[in-house]
């Protein structure tokens, strides 16, 4: 009895691990999403090439940019510089957000 105990505990473990790994692939993901540039709606690959030309590589950098620095650039409008900036900026917050529950699932608190 107690060798079956022992497997299940092992399964336990193993199927604990992996939800972990595949937490952690998550992180990453979102992280690499944030420097792609084409998955901005409305925003491509020419728009991109001419971020890039002007260092322009991630989210961050889009916002940062805000839309005056944006309508500099060959091509980009107002409103299309304002509606990149917007969902730079909400897909980075709900990013962000979900990093910080995955965190709180592989780092769970104990309470005091």
């Amino acid at each position: 009895a107690d060798g079956d105990y022992d497997g299940i505990a092992l399964l336990a473990a193993a199927s604990q691990l992996k939800h972990r790994m595949l937490l952690i692939e998550e992180v990453t993901y979102l992280q690499e999403s944030l420097q792609n540039l084409t998955n901005i709606p409305r925003l491509g690959e020419s728009t991109s090439a001419t971020l890039t030309g002007a260092g322009i590589l991630n989210y961050s950098q889009i916002i940062q940019a805000v839309v005056s620095g944006l309508t500099e650039l060959d091509g980009i409008g107002s409103s299309g510089a304002a509606g990149f900036i917007a969902y730079a900026e909400a897909y980075a917050e709900g990013v962000q957000n979900r990093i910080e529950e995955i965190n709180q699932l592989l780092n769970p608190q104990e309470d005091e």
